[in-house]
Formats: structure tokens, C-alpha cells, sequence
């Protein structure tokens, strides 16, 4: 049986190593979050009204990552959240890689030629999420909207996470659905699979990537494993080619 959620505050740090295959790529995140709970959803045992903050720092050979959020969750279904990450770009690896065009491609062998640059940016972010639960089966859609800000020469940038070019100044929208089916729970532990569809577009450069494929995420205890796999079906330098993404977290709960 599940663990029964009551209202009250909560604080977490985490740990979260991220690789990705196609674009290749390692991560590691370290943060965390306190939470406060008002609302519990005593038909699906979830949180039906909460806010958070948090921060985290993250870094990888290309750059490091610092950031914070606010997220305020005020009906069982929607969750916005708004927050704010600063890069130090190193100068390697593409990092803050500067390019006239996307034309004919930006795929690796460009982008090892492209001028890299040690500096710094910003990324501000509004996301918006709804989601719908019934028993085993979750469905949720996420929405992105970050702008982009760039120290460099430009006028094109190489955005590392999403695979694309932006513009100092730029908007990315991202778009994510996910439907996801519990096929295990005990307690803690759980295991959910399904389906997800990405798409996203630098909206200065009308770029568009769309992503298609099949996702996992599992609980032991405190430990936690998401994972995707699927096919670029719409992609400037990797149309239909497949890629990969675990993500491995660890939760240390305070209360």
C-alpha cells in the first residue's frame, strides 16, 4: 500500500547524474527544495495544492549551471512554475559555440569549428504544466517558454541542452506529453512506462526538433531512474536518428 500523504512542510537535497546519448552528453545536478503542502488529494493520494522553491547547480565539461524556481501548484491538475538559471560557459566542447546560420547544418563537425567562447548567460524560464490521473494511468503535458540571454559574439549561439540556435535576446518554446502507466507500487517504490512526444522550436530561428519514443521512471525508496528512448522524427542534423537519456537522482528528505 501507498504511503499515505498528509498536509505540511517537507525539505529534500537531491543528486541527479544525466547522460544523454545523440547528442552526447553528462550532467550533475545538486540541490534543493522546500516545500509546503496545504492540499492532499485523498481519492488519488497526491498533493492537490502546494508551493516549492529551490535551487540547484549543475556542471558538465562545456559549462556550469546555477539556478532557482518558484512553483505553486493551486488546483489537484495545474502546476506553473517560473524561475531563473545563470551559465558560465568554459570554452570548450561547443560551448557558447557562435554561428552566422543554421544553413546547411550545425551538426559536430561545424560546431568543432565554430568559435568558442568563455562567458556567461541567462535563461528565464515560465512553465506551466496540466495533468489527469485515473487509477494506474497518468497523462501530463508540460509547456516551456524560456528566454534566452547571451555574452558572445553570436549572432547565433549553440544551446547545448536542446540542440539548437538562439539568439541574444531568444525565446524556445518547448512542449512535452507524456502518458505513463503504473504497472508497479509498494509503498515507496513504483514503476511507470509509456509513451511521450517533444517537440521543440527557437523561435528566431524557426528551428524545430519533434521527438517520439518510450520512457520509464522507477522509485526505490529515496533512489529514482528515468529514462528515454525514441527517434528524432523532425530534426535539422539528426532526422531519424535514435537517442537515449537516464537520468539516476538520490533524494535526502529532512523531515
Amino acid at each position: 500500500m501507498a504511503e499515505k500523504l498528509v498536509p505540511g512542510n517537507k525539505t529534500v537535497f537531491h543528486g541527479d547524474v544525466i547522460s544523454r546519448l545523440n547528442p552526447n552528453g553528462i550532467m550533475v545536478f545538486l540541490g534543493g527544495t522546500y516545500q509546503h503542502t496545504y492540499g492532499v488529494s485523498e481519492k488519488h493520494n497526491i498533493e492537490s495544492g502546494y508551493w516549492k522553491t529551490g535551487i540547484m547547480a549543475g556542471l558538465n565539461p562545456a559549462y556550469a549551471q546555477m539556478g532557482g524556481f518558484l512553483e505553486w501548484q493551486p488546483l489537484l491538475f495545474l502546476r506553473i512554475k517560473g524561475g531563473v538559471d545563470y551559465y558560465g560557459y568554459f570554452g570548450g566542447y561547443g560551448s557558447l559555440a557562435s554561428l552566422d546560420s543554421p544553413e546547411p547544418d550545425f551538426g559536430r563537425k561545424r560546431l568543432q569549428a565554430a568559435n568558442e567562447k568563455r562567458d556567461s548567460g541567462h535563461r528565464w524560464l515560465f512553465e506551466p504544466a496540466i495533468r489527469f490521473k485515473t487509477g494506474r494511468i497518468l497523462w501530463l503535458h508540460q509547456m516551456r517558454l524560456a528566454y534566452y540571454q547571451f555574452n558572445g559574439t553570436g549572432p547565433l549561439f549553440y544551446e547545448a541542452e536542446y540542440n539548437t540556435l538562439l539568439k541574444n535576446g531568444d525565446t524556445l518554446r518547448w512542449n512535452t506529453t507524456h502518458l505513463m502507466f503504473e504497472i508497479f507500487r509498494q509503498g515507496k517504490d513504483r514503476l511507470m512506462i509509456g509513451p511521450y512526444y517533444e517537440a521543440t522550436k527557437a523561435v528566431s530561428t524557426s528551428l524545430t526538433r519533434e521527438r517520439l519514443g518510450a520512457q520509464f521512471y522507477q522509485t526505490v525508496q529515496n533512489n529514482r531512474l528515468y529514462g528515454q528512448i525514441g527517434t528524432n522524427i523532425k530534426d535539422k542534423n539528426r532526422k531519424n536518428e535514435l537517442f537515449l537519456i537516464l537520468d539516476f537522482g538520490v533524494s535526502f528528505p529532512q523531515n
